[in-house]
């Protein structure tokens, strides 16, 4: 999700295979710990602000499943900036990693 004000919201999971479900009992499962690194590790969450630049999207996150990534977020020196470029076609955003940060 982004917003014409400048700020981001981006969810995905890596990979090409859906994610497995917890083992547990109950609607939602209880993960074991080696349920919980599987499920860390394929997704990824982060949200701050962006620019544009012709076909490029710089993000910087505020906010971040990663902590690493999170704690890298300095508003002086873009430590943490990411960017993306970016193609809408027939009303479909999709973005392409080019440089890895995030």
């Amino acid at each position: 999700m982004f917003t014409e004000s400048g700020h981001y919201s981006i969810m995905y999971v890596t990979g090409n295979e859906p994610r497995p479900q917890f083992s547990g009992e109950g609607q939602l499962g209880t993960p074991t710990d080696a349920e919980k690194v599987v499920a860390f590790d394929n997704f990824v969450a982060n949200s701050g602000r962006y620019s544009v630049d012709g076909d490029e999207i710089s993000i910087e996150a505020f906010m971040a499943k990663n902590p690493s990534y999170m704690a890298a977020f300095s508003a002086q020196d873009r430590t943490n900036a990411a960017t993306v470029t970016f193609s809408i076609e027939d009303g479909t955003l999709t973005l392409r990693r080019t440089r890895d940060s995030a």
